[in-house]
Parts: C-alpha cells; structure tokens; sequence
C-alpha cells in the first residue's frame, strides 16, 4: 500500500516552497535595487564630467573671445557674455564634448574667429542706412561677378 503523506507534512513543504519564493524574490528585489543604485551612481559620474568637460571649455572659448574683443577693433563692441553663450549653444551642436575637447586651441580659435566676424559684420550692416546697404550689396554683387 502507498503511504500518503500527511497534511501537516503537506503544509509543512508548502509552507517551505513559499519561504524559498520569498527568498528569491526579496534576492532579486535586492540585486535590482543594487543595479539601479550603481546605474544611478554611474550616471551622476557621468553627469560630472561632462559638466567639468562643459567648464573646460566654456573657458576656453570665452578666453579666446576676451583676446579677439581686447586686440581686434572690428570686435570690440561685440557683448562678450552673449557671444560666449553663442558660441558655446553654436559648438555644442555641430560638435560632441569629446571633440571639442580634444579640438586643438589653433582650430578652435579659427572658428570662433570666423564666427565673430560674421557677428561683428552684421552689427555693422544693421546700422546702414538704405542707401549705404544698397551700396553695400553692389559691392557684394561686384566681387561676386569677379570671383
């Protein structure tokens, strides 16, 4: 004859099967915890370089500006904190923090040249008359018949 295991036996197992449910679950709970903590803790990292990357360079970019605006006439009357902020919103969308970073000062300085006289030229141009800017576009028109 087949014994049959007795309730208290039954409910005992069961009683057991669910504390190792618990278990596993309370494990799990806790790796997952532990994983989103160190994600979070990786991302905060990750955040502060990038803020000291952003530091560097707005550095960078505004002693390059300060040198262009004290020795370059045609720059002078350019707002300094404006362009710096320009400039940082116009690099950091054609460029990455890494490659801005690793962007040698010769470059950097090359195209915030560039930018600058575009700024520094449409300063001037808003301040024409309608004759001078007529005058101004046949220049234009001239050199580009030319060239």
């Amino acid at each position: 004859m087949v014994s049959l295991p007795s309730s208290d036996s039954i409910g005992a197992s069961a009683d057991l099967a669910v504390r190792e449910k618990i278990v596993i679950i309370t494990k799990k709970t806790h790796y997952t915890s532990l994983k989103e903590e160190k994600m979070s803790q990786l991302s905060i990292q990750s955040d502060l370089v990038e803020n000291k990357i952003q530091a560097r360079l707005v550095h960078r970019v505004a002693s390059i500006i300060d040198y262009f605006i004290k020795n370059e006439s045609l720059l002078e009357d350019l707002n300094r904190d404006e362009m710096v902020a320009y400039l940082m919103k116009l690099l950091s969308q054609n460029f990455s923090s890494s490659e801005l970073e690793m962007m040698s000062d010769e470059n950097l300085t090359q195209k915030i040249r560039q930018v600058l006289g575009v700024q520094a030229m449409a300063g001037m141009l808003k301040d024409l008359t309608a004759e001078q800017m007529a005058e101004f576009d046949a220049v234009i028109a001239s050199f580009r018949q030319k060239y």
